[in-house]
């Protein structure tokens, strides 16, 4: 799985570093049989469905005989008919839901101009109103209706520059020259035809939906209309302005915590990043891999419009197998290629207080309990601190020292509920101390929130979803339960682990999933 378009984002979060580590944060259940969810409860209506198709071409052929186009399609399905035992054997047949909302999605994307819903609500919403959009404007009479426009024709600094130049010329200056181009056409003036009307409501909508691919499917019929220099051919006679775009279109094809306390500020990095071009096209379906200390995150775009798009955000496991481990080399051998690197060092922390006998006495009373608690915590970080910094001078240097502590850190235990709590505030330090029985040690652990660069590479987006596909039929249809299954067997070069992590639960088992995130580019 190749990784392109590198870029680096900086994000404020809570560093995390382990000494340790062979410590486990969260125990991943990995069933690793499943079996479908019916929501719709039409499970047993797949069968009758499919052969009722079969049924209805052969009846439609018999009382329209003339028509050739479906006495060949009609013969083909005799064909696969006797096929169909094996088909629903295999798996290979979807289920009426998947094959519903896949081809709903299909039609808005490549025949509406749409770009791809995060939910089903959504996309059901947005197929009606798109689909109501185009069959409205085939009964519109002219174009005076329709539109009437009138459009007159250091590093990091040059980068930025460039960056709002293409900022200015996506969302300010191709979008009105593209409908200009459009409503200039010749076709608009006979909107009686279907595929007429179809073919320009979906460019109309590409240009606001996806504004990069709109220029360029407009840049590539402007070419080639230029090239084509004989008027009789199908291109210039049988065609229009509107379905050339379609036809180009179509052509090209507990420990989440931590993760969701870094998400705003990751969330206005990107913002930033895809405003500006820095992250490339932005694309529904586009696959991220962000790198960061020895973390990972994958980032999926699940839509795309006119100066926003809409995230998933997925953060993996903080302690990695060692198949994940072989990978996770390999992603840094490509961004240490790309990417400057500053030495620094790494402090590991785990572990809980030990207690006393005295606590079950100091339990009756609540509010004694907890300064008492509060003072021995202060006292151990006091302790390490003169150990470290040296000894305190006078009274007011210990006075600082304490109000330091009551107002930037968090000094307790990581199984508290106040150490998450504590995360998501974005207290700047949190300390804790723990012991270690196998090693007979103390250790201590320190979180600090700081501002570090997140290395990130864009994914190839068919190496993703051929993987989750083939993920798909492994286990939801072959029910495969062998816990050593090919499909996570490690590969540096697919991140085959990585990317079955992050797919969808059940199939994945991802730290941490967002929820859709909305993004503006203005």
């Amino acid at each position: 799985m190749c990784l392109k378009a590198l870029g680096s984002l900086r994000v404020v979060a809570t560093s995390l570093t382990y000494k340790d580590r062979k410590m486990k944060f969260s125990q991943n259940l990995k069933t690793a049989t499943y079996q479908a969810l019916d929501t719709y409860e039409i499970v047993p209506l797949m069968r009758p469905f499919y052969i009722f198709v079969f049924i209805a071409v052969d009846l439609a052929h018999r009382f329209v005989a003339d028509a050739l186009a479906l006495k060949l399609i009609n013969q083909i399905m005799h064909i696969i008919f006797l096929s169909l035992p094996v088909l629903w054997t295999l798996g290979i047949l979807p289920p009426l839901d998947a094959l519903f909302l896949w081809g709903m999605e299909q039609v808005l994307e490549l025949g509406l101009g749409g770009s791809p819903m995060s939910s089903n609500v959504r996309l059901l919403a947005m197929f009606i109103t798109s689909l109501g959009t185009a069959v409205a404007s085939y009964f519109i009479p002219n174009t005076l209706d329709l539109m009437t426009m009138n459009v007159s024709g250091q590093k990091e600094k040059n980068l930025k520059k460039f960056g709002m130049l293409r900022k200015i010329l996506l969302t300010l200056v191709s979008p009105f020259a593209m409908i200009a181009f459009l409503s200039l056409d010749n076709s608009l003036h006979h909107l009686s035809s279907i595929y007429i009307s179809i073919g320009f409501s979906r460019s109309f909508r590409m240009v606001w939906q996806d504004t990069e691919h709109a220029l360029l499917d407009m840049v590539v019929v402007s070419a080639v209309q230029l090239l084509v220099f004989t008027t009789d051919l199908w291109w210039n006679k049988s065609i229009d302005t509107g379905i050339k775009l379609l036809l180009v279109g179509i052509i090209r094809s507990p420990d989440a915590v931590y993760y969701q306390q870094m998400i705003p500020s990751l969330r206005i990095a990107l913002q930033s990043a895809f405003s500006t071009g820095r992250l490339g096209i932005c694309s529904p379906g586009s696959h991220y891999l962000c790198r960061f200390q020895d973390r990972l995150i994958w980032i999926l775009v699940l839509e795309r419009g006119y100066t926003y798009c809409c995230l998933n955000i997925k953060g993996l496991e903080l302690q990695e197998t060692s198949c994940h481990t072989a990978e996770a080399h390999r992603v840094d051998d490509i961004f240490a290629m790309a990417f400057e690197h500053q030495e620094h060092n790494k402090i590991a922390y785990n572990g809980s207080l030990p207690w006393s006998v005295c606590v079950d006495w100091l339990i009756g009373n609540q509010e004694l309990y907890q300064l008492t608690l509060k003072t021995f915590r202060y006292t151990v970080k006091l302790m390490v601190d003169k150990a470290s910094l040296g000894p305190v001078e006078d009274f007011k240097e210990l006075l600082n020292y304490l109000e330091e502590y009551e107002n930037d850190w968090y000094i307790g235990l990581v199984s508290e509920k106040e150490w998450p709590q504590a995360v998501l505030q974005e207290t700047p330090y949190l300390f804790s101390l723990g012991h270690d029985p196998n090693m007979g040690v103390y250790t201590c652990r320190i979180l600090t929130l700081q501002e570090f660069l997140v290395q990130v590479g864009k994914l190839n987006d068919e190496a993703v979803r051929g993987q989750w596909g083939n993920l798909s039929w492994e286990l939801l249809y072959a029910t495969n339960d062998d816990e050593e299954r090919y499909s996570i067997q490690a590969h540096p070069v697919l991140l085959r682990n990585l990317t079955i992590q992050a797919a969808d639960p059940p199939l994945g088992y991802p730290v941490y999933s967002s929820e859709p995130l909305h993004l503006t580019f203005l």
